[in-house]
């Protein structure tokens, strides 16, 4: 079994980004990454970015082009990291990454995933990492 990160001996890779530009750059350099925690503020500026990207994509495809091909294609590509800043998300709140596949039922795991997504980190170091 893998030993788990100490304080001691974790690596400065773990920065927990506190501004909106940090979050998103964290989010997407560590897209295939699905180890270790990330705080509330990481996930909820990821979530703001690709709303407000999605919804300006969704604008100029609509006046310039009707059609919806590059939202579709950003979606597709924000996708991967969502579910990587997520599993990340649910690791610092002690809870397994596999859980956010509750969020393919309809109301009931939509509302359970946004709760755990909201709740503060665990204080002190998990079984997912130190805490931050």
């Amino acid at each position: 079994m893998a030993e788990l990160e100490t304080e001691e001996n974790c690596s400065d890779d773990y920065f927990h980004p506190t501004t909106y530009g940090d979050a998103v750059r964290t989010v997407i350099s560590r897209t295939f990454q699905f180890n270790g925690r990330a705080r509330r503020a990481e996930y909820w500026y990821w979530m703001l970015f690709g709303a407000i990207v999605l919804t300006g994509l969704s604008i100029i495809e609509a006046v310039l082009l009707g059609t919806e091909i590059f939202g579709y294609a950003f979606m597709a590509i924000m996708s991967l990291m969502t579910v990587s800043v997520m599993t990340r998300r649910l690791h610092d709140t002690g809870w397994s990454g596999w859980w956010q596949f509750l969020f393919w039922l309809p109301f009931v795991g939509w509302i359970i995933c946004i709760a755990w997504m909201a709740q503060p980190s665990e204080e002190n170091m998990n079984e997912y990492g130190p805490a931050y």
